[in-house]
């Protein structure tokens, strides 16, 4: 059984791996991840082939993808990535084959979401090879030459780093900030392959998150529709709500309406 541990409390890295199984990208997560059925996947979200999300482990337990053994990572303690820093999984072997640009995009957002809610720098992003003996993601990298393989984690950093790209927190749907079609509002980073689903859908529309206290940015009350995917109503005139008692219900009424 996992063990609980809360860790949207203490999240102070993000750990960046891939599946390292001989596979292609296109073969689907569901069917890479996981391998022994324990109670969750290794990986507390997923990236597709075609940059869809998933949603892995829960940030409740205590996480399962990272054993450092390499200094000076390895000074915190080999169990301190697990306790303090989100793994995200690549679908895909980049020892063996490229990845493709939608993957390279998703990545990139997903992190750069990840960031915000967090308040890390790129300081705090880490190749799996960085902190660990592996090839994991199987990616090159200026700071790491030993690592090797089919995708540029320099290149990763500069789009990461990029003002001037759109962040799935960024309302740009070319109609202004006063006349946006879609927004989404999700409860918590538990949701967010839901919400993720939803923004997909809908032109890939902005999705903001509550905070701790419940409270959150009112700027995607501008909306003309607005997707609260889980949590209680907030009131909109064109309130969509997709909610269930846990993030699975949740995620199956956004399903329902795919």
């Amino acid at each position: 059984m996992s063990t609980l541990y809360n860790r949207t409390k203490t999240i102070q890295a993000i750990v960046i791996h891939h599946m390292g199984d001989g596979k292609q990208p296109n073969i689907p997560i569901a069917q890479r991840w996981n391998p022994y059925n324990y109670e969750y996947p290794e990986y507390d979200f997923g990236v597709e082939f075609d940059g869809i999300i998933r949603q892995g482990r829960p940030l409740t337990v205590q996480g399962a993808h990272c054993i450092s053994d390499k200094p000076p990572y390895s000074h915190k303690g080999d169990q301190w990535w697990n306790k303090n820093s989100i793994g995200i999984g690549l679908a895909g072997d980049f020892t063996k084959y490229p990845m493709p640009q939608a993957q390279f995009n998703g990545l990139v957002k997903l992190v750069k979401d990840l960031m915000k809610q967090y308040n890390l720098t790129l300081d705090n992003i880490y190749p799996h090879g960085q902190t660990t003996y592996t090839d994991c993601p199987g990616c090159t990298y200026s700071k790491v030459p030993a690592l090797k393989g089919m995708w540029n984690y320099d290149d990763f950093e500069k789009a990461v780093n990029n003002k001037l790209n759109t962040t799935i927190q960024s309302i740009n749907n070319n109609q202004g900030d006063d006349n946006v079609n879609y927004a989404v509002l999700g409860f918590s980073l538990n949701d967010l392959g839901a919400c993720m689903l939803v923004s997909q859908k809908y032109g890939n529309c902005a999705i903001y998150f509550r905070n701790t206290d419940k409270t959150f940015n009112q700027d995607c009350l501008k909306a003309n529709t607005l997707f609260v995917v889980g949590g209680s109503t907030v009131g909109h005139k064109n309130e969509k709500l997709l909610s269930g008692k846990e993030a699975k219900d949740t995620l199956q009424a956004v399903v329902n309406i795919l």
